[in-house]
């Protein structure tokens, strides 16, 4: 019986791990809007964050370093970088948003090197 019990947490766990996707129509790149579409893709262990620019898609994908209070620590295999996600809703550049996620570079690309994606959850 015991064993039948760790089987099914464990299969739970599986089951219920970690993962949103979310649509993006707008950004803001220091110190410009622009309009561009992509999503961000975010599990357990690994966010992709891809864009579409005349029609080829670009992804850029990144590992899950750690998540404290809200904000999601992540590494292209050399420097850390974070995430942030707002709930926030209106429209920018005819996209309409209902998060608003930032992703902070990590210091050595610059001080304050930020890029905000205007961003609608598609799903959990």
């Amino acid at each position: 019986m015991k064993k039948i019990s760790i089987l099914c947490f464990v299969m739970f766990c599986f089951l219920t791990s970690f993962s949103q996707k979310y649509n993006y129509g707008a950004c803001f790149v220091n110190p410009n809007f622009i309009k561009l579409e992509g999503k961000i893709v975010i599990t357990d262990s690994t966010v992709n964050i891809s864009s579409i620019y005349k029609g080829v898609e670009k992804v850029n994908s990144y590992s899950v370093v750690k998540k404290v209070n809200g904000i999601i620590y992540i590494t292209d295999g050399v420097m850390t970088h974070s995430i942030a996600m707002n709930s926030e809703s209106g429209k920018k550049k005819g996209f309409e948003y209902d998060t608003l996620i930032i992703l902070t570079f990590d210091s050595r690309q610059g001080v304050g090197q930020n890029m905000m994606y205007y961003s609608k959850l598609v799903s959990n």
